[in-house]
């Protein structure tokens, strides 16, 4: 026992050392010690602070001190405008973490939002004393809120507003200033000054792993659309890599924002589909990600709830509040993921989300959060919402409507036809039904008016109109394959003159009138009707045509392989055409990548 009390006394006690950045040690976390900025300061959108360490004590007292001097005098008007505001080109850094920024829980955020003033819930993210982002970002951002003007944010200033793990580059800043002013993404025509990309620009201000990943799907587009794409492609791959990396610490993060999980979810899938189908990530992956997200987190009962109402957030969280423009994002986010995912669910390639949404044959999840979502816009800005803008809203909606009963019966197909090829007669039937019914609903069925109308000159409305249409032709196609006799060693059952040739040829006539008009996103909305055309189509010519327009990479490589399995005459049934585009990404599965391998 000497011995052993002896043996202590004479150890040496560890000293403690003073490695790591000052920010990581006033807030009692190990650093990783990378430099210039840290892992946790990256993800956490704080202020990397190097040098020599001073005691806390000090260092509470140095800001105090710093706090009274930079107070304003009592009698100061909160509008004043007397500081002057710097160059927004200034090279300077703007940190965000002095104003409160950053989902830290020193910061004491809400995961939706805080409360604010009178119990009113602060939505415009974390906030502490400023109720408006672009109020609080003044000094080092333009924003200019007109109707008539693009409403923009200097690139400078939110490039050297957040901490990285790269430098930003001349490349950056063009993609930046290109998904302000042109890039839709195939999702939508809206003017971006008013568009959700644009709300979602605002998020990106907050978060390193949003920007990064919204980084990395510009470049990607960017690259896809550019003759010369490997130099913007490999740096959406850096981009991509160190938002995906961001995105795991987001996730593990019991006070993390769901806006930021949920944006990262968006770009990391539209970064995704500009790649090479042999070389993307396993979609598979990614979908289970986002379902186990928002099934461990119940996103969709709190976001069809009556606002407001507090919720307990998992993994011994605190309360929050999730205000009505908050949950309209949210779920808007959530039905753009189930369009892609439900489309990705046929290929193979995913489902697991659609499914959740879908709610496993009740279409009743999905058709909530889409209500939920229709004033996404109007409830962001309030009073300064464009009334030509809440017009277009309105006039839009029923196109919009239809684009999204569209895809929520495409995803009742996929799991009618998952364990019963050719679908059940009777499921078939009411399938049908629905579909009938949807097209005589108005006003809907207003939409196929514009659609069918010879107009060259195309506006929002028509455009809209010719997408959602031209949906619910594919639609119809992909129904009447799933209804079809199991194939035969020979191939299909039933010939390619019956059926569904007038609905095919419709389709095609209709895609080749809103081509005309070169719009970049309506070609990039085209790609699924265009694949269901070419699968109905027998005329060389037409086929031809079809293989020339479609320019996703799976989509196109798939449909060769059904001409060619379908040139004796006879269609091939829905359980080979599934198989098909499956293989079509065969290497994915074979490689065992999980979903941030690039």
């Amino acid at each position: 026992m000497a011995a052993l009390t002896r043996s202590v006394k004479e150890s040496p006690r560890k000293k403690r050392t003073n490695t790591g950045c000052l920010t990581c040690r006033e807030r009692r976390v190990k650093c990783n010690e990378a430099t210039p900025v840290c892992f946790h300061c990256v993800r956490l959108s704080l202020k990397c602070e190097w040098g020599v360490h001073i005691p806390l004590k000090d260092r509470k007292e140095q800001k105090a001190t710093e706090a009274r001097r930079r107070r304003p005098l009592p009698l100061l008007s909160k509008t004043s405008t007397s500081t002057p505001t710097p160059d927004a080109s200034s090279s300077g850094p703007f940190v965000l973490a002095q104003i409160g920024f950053g989902s830290s829980p020193d910061n004491g955020p809400s995961m939706f939002g805080s409360v604010v003033g009178d119990g009113v819930a602060d939505t415009s993210g974390f906030l502490p004393v400023a109720s408006n982002l672009f109020e609080a970002l003044a000094p080092s951002f333009l924003f200019y809120p007109s109707p008539t003007a693009d409403m923009e944010i200097a690139t400078t200033g939110l490039l050297s507003s957040l901490p990285s793990l790269r430098p930003f580059t001349n490349e950056d800043h063009q993609a930046l200033d290109y998904y302000q002013k042109e890039i839709v993404f195939g999702f939508g025509s809206k003017s971006p000054a008013w568009s959700t990309h644009a709300i979602l620009m605002k998020t990106a201000c907050k978060s390193s792993a949003v920007l990064h990943l919204l980084l990395a799907a510009c470049l990607a587009e960017m690259g896809w659309l550019s003759n010369d794409c490997r130099p913007m492609l490999d740096t959406a791959g850096e981009h991509y890599r160190i938002g995906r990396q961001l995105l795991e610490g987001e996730i593990a993060d019991s006070w993390a924002d769901p806006l930021v999980i949920m944006a990262s979810f968006w770009f990391l899938y539209l970064q995704q589909r500009r790649r090479s189908a042999k070389t993307r990530i396993v979609y598979r992956e990614l979908s289970r990600l986002m379902c186990d997200y928002f099934s461990n987190n119940h996103l969709c009962r709190i976001l069809s709830s009556s606002p407001p109402e507090r919720h307990q957030q998992q993994s011994g969280g605190n309360d929050f509040i999730c205000s009505a423009d908050r949950k309209a994002l949210l779920a808007r986010l959530a039905v753009w993921l189930f369009w892609a995912d439900a489309q990705s669910c046929f290929q193979g390639d995913g489902g697991s989300m659609a499914r959740l949404l879908a709610g496993q044959g009740s279409s009743q999840g999905i058709l909530d959060l889409y209500d939920v979502s229709r004033e996404t816009l109007q409830l962001h800005w309030e009073g300064q919402y464009p009334d030509e803008e809440l017009i277009d809203d309105v006039k839009n909606a029923g196109a919009l409507e239809l684009v999204h009963l569209t895809w929520v019966l495409v995803q009742e197909i996929n799991e009618a036809t998952e364990t019963s090829i050719p679908m059940n007669p009777g499921i078939s039937r009411e399938i049908k039904s629905r579909m009938d019914a949807v097209r005589r609903k108005y006003p809907i069925s207003s939409v196929f008016r514009f659609a069918n109308s010879t107009a060259r000159v195309r506006d929002r409305l028509m455009a809209n109109s010719d997408w959602a249409v031209a949906n619910y032709y594919a639609l119809c196609i992909y129904h009447f394959r799933c209804s079809l006799a199991a194939e035969d060693e020979d191939g299909g059952a039933v010939s390619m003159i019956e059926g569904t040739t007038e609905t095919s040829e419709a389709l095609l006539m209709l895609i080749q009138k809103t081509l005309e008009t070169d719009d970049r996103g309506q070609t990039d909305r085209m790609q699924w009707p265009l694949f269901w055309a070419g699968v109905e189509m027998t005329d060389p010519f037409k086929q031809n045509w079809i293989l020339a327009k479609l320019k996703t990479e799976g989509l196109h490589e798939a449909l060769q392989m059904v001409l060619l399995k379908q040139l004796g005459g006879r269609r091939i049934g829905i359980g080979i055409i599934r198989q098909i585009c499956q293989e079509a990404c065969a290497d994915i599965f074979e490689t065992g990548l999980d979903m941030y391998s690039m």
